[in-house]
């Protein structure tokens, strides 16, 4: 209270640029702690070349922000632009700080895509308390400041310009006395840039709004680019309906599962099941909002564009043009679009033998609703389960208890508070249950093989960060981005039937399984697998075609 009472009484009159210039060494000072480690981490700061070139980033960066703030100006709204700064800056510093986040397009995407459940989970005390401290205190701060007048309008006008002037020159001439450290330095450290605060989450949000959300009008009309499909008729001449299970996989890291030598027994039922385990698969990106769409695009990695897929026909309409009855099931925070066209439910809370609680419900509440679902399937069928997995940072709320067998665990969504192990403990538990949902999706297909040819395919969207040079979570620019966000699990069950009428070699894909693969070839193997031809359609993508035979001409 004391604290409030003193700033209530103090007293400060500054001008205009006065307080604009204060306002942008404050928010390069107090909220760009990850930036200037980063960046004096790289030079030797004993050498005076070195000063000078921290000098001329400072004042880019300052100049920057003055000129930002000066868009705001006028005596009604400069404030309230300041504080808005501060407000953002100390929540920005706050995940960057503790988290390693960066904030590009796809983290804006991901922050617009997400739901209550989701950030709920990122919004805890320790984070209002530094908003507090960094944003609310200097807010406050900042309406007890009187502003003086230069005069009239056009004196206010000119001497923002003057001022702008005197920086801009500073700038320049800083600039050109280190342009050679500048240039060098930041073409081999383009990441430091990223972690500026606030300039660099605010250029994400211009290019978030202006390509992310499709604003370009010429790709508003809706494209249909599976116009051609059609089936083999070798494929509906089996007496039985084809059932196949794509389960998309959250937050699953390739190294953290025992089948992939991780040290640790964290799926001991998939080690025990005939599958097929593709050991060098990518994703297509860091976070759900970007792989998600991607993996299910005719797009692949290299020209994907989010605009263009989503006013795009993705591999489950050509599927559901083919004929095969395509469903999807979410117990996560949707389908980002792709599912829109097809018949789509979203898990609610039921009380299924303790699967469901206050914080949602556990992935098994998924196969309820398939077995619900297949009791009068009358064509082939094809249904995706999207997992909640190992969505974090509350990794500890994804599993039953009993699935506890990595102790201690961390138990809070501030994995930053918590020790490595204890994080890497929660996390482990996450996957083990994940192995025990897939084995009993799997085991759940076994006992329908008198009904129906089925098979399985599991893949994630991307992997994790679990504390690894001080990185937590994911959605990293994928250049950037740690083997550990990209490198994921892609594992495939098919039963004899399946293989049988769809002549593929199961040994044959073991003895491959080795070979590099990413999302770009989902799309590719499951029109070949149910044999739907189409232009789309490419043979080098397609993970069975070169172990399967007799395979009907594809186009």
């Amino acid at each position: 209270m004391q604290l409030f009472k003193t700033i209530k009484s103090l007293q400060l009159k500054l001008s205009i640029n006065q307080l604009i210039g204060i306002s942008s060494v404050f928010i390069l000072l107090t909220y760009n702690q990850s930036f200037w480690s980063a960046l004096f981490s790289l030079v030797n700061i004993s050498q005076p070349k070195y000063l000078l070139f921290i000098s001329a980033v400072f004042l880019l960066l300052f100049f920057i922000l003055f000129l930002l703030l000066s868009l705001f100006s006028s005596r009604r709204t400069i404030k309230y632009a300041i504080c808005l700064l501060f407000i953002i800056s100390s929540i920005t510093s706050y995940y960057m700080d503790y988290l390693g986040t960066v904030f590009d397009p796809t983290m804006i995407q991901n922050i617009a895509e997400t739901d209550y459940k989701e950030a709920s989970e990122l919004i805890n005390f320790t984070i209002i308390i530094h908003v507090l401290i960094y944003g609310l205190i200097p807010s406050l701060v900042l309406f007890r400041i009187k502003l003086t007048s230069k005069g009239s309008f056009k004196k206010e006008l000119f001497s923002r310009f003057l001022m702008l002037l005197i920086i801009f020159s500073a700038t320049i001439l800083n600039v050109f006395i280190s342009y050679k450290d500048i240039i060098f330095i930041f073409r081999e450290n383009r990441p430091v840039l990223f972690l500026s605060n606030p300039i660099f989450p605010i250029r994400s949000v211009f290019i978030y709004n202006k390509s992310i959300l499709g604003f370009d009008k010429t790709r508003k009309t809706f494209q249909t680019v599976f116009n051609d499909i059609q089936r083999a008729a070798q494929s509906t001449s089996s007496s039985k309906k084809k059932l196949f299970i794509l389960i998309i996989g959250e937050t699953a890291r390739a190294q953290s599962f025992s089948i992939n030598g991780y040290h640790r027994e964290t799926s001991p039922r998939l080690e025990k099941q005939d599958i097929i385990n593709f050991t060098n698969a990518s994703s297509c990106g860091t976070s759900t909002a970007v792989s998600l769409p991607c993996m299910f695009s005719y797009l692949k990695r290299e020209n994907y564009e989010g605009s263009v897929a989503r006013h795009s026909e993705n591999f489950l309409d050509a599927l559901n043009h083919a004929g095969i009855d395509v469903m999807w099931l979410d117990n996560n925070s949707g389908c980002k679009g792709i599912c829109s066209r097809i018949d789509t439910k979203t898990i609610i809370h039921i009380d299924t033998d303790n699967i469901c609680n206050t914080n949602g419900c556990f992935d098994e509440i998924l196969l309820h609703q398939v077995k619900q679902h297949i009791e009068n399937l009358k064509a082939d069928t094809f249904i995706v389960l999207h997992q909640n997995g190992s969505h974090g940072p509350a990794y500890y709320k994804r599993y039953p208890e009993e699935f506890s067998k990595f102790t201690p665990e961390c138990r809070s969504a501030t994995v930053q508070d918590c020790s490595t192990q204890e994080v890497i403990n929660a996390y482990d538990n996450t996957i083990l249950y994940t192995d025990y949902f897939i084995s009993s999706t799997i085991d759940f297909l076994k006992s329908k093989s008198d009904q129906f040819d089925t098979a399985l395919l599991y893949v994630s969207d991307h992997g994790e960060s679990l504390g690894e040079n001080g990185i937590f979570l994911h959605g990293l620019p994928y250049f950037m981005a740690p083997d550990t966000q990209t490198h994921i699990p892609f594992i495939a069950w098919i039963s004899s039937t399946f293989a049988q009428h769809q002549h593929i070699d199961i040994n044959c894909l073991k003895n491959n399984a080795d070979k590099p693969i990413s999302h770009d070839n989902l799309l590719h193997s499951m029109l070949g697998i149910f044999d739907v031809q189409t232009h789309i359609y490419e043979k080098d993508y397609d993970i069975f075609v070169n172990c399967r035979n007799s395979l009907p001409s594809v186009p």
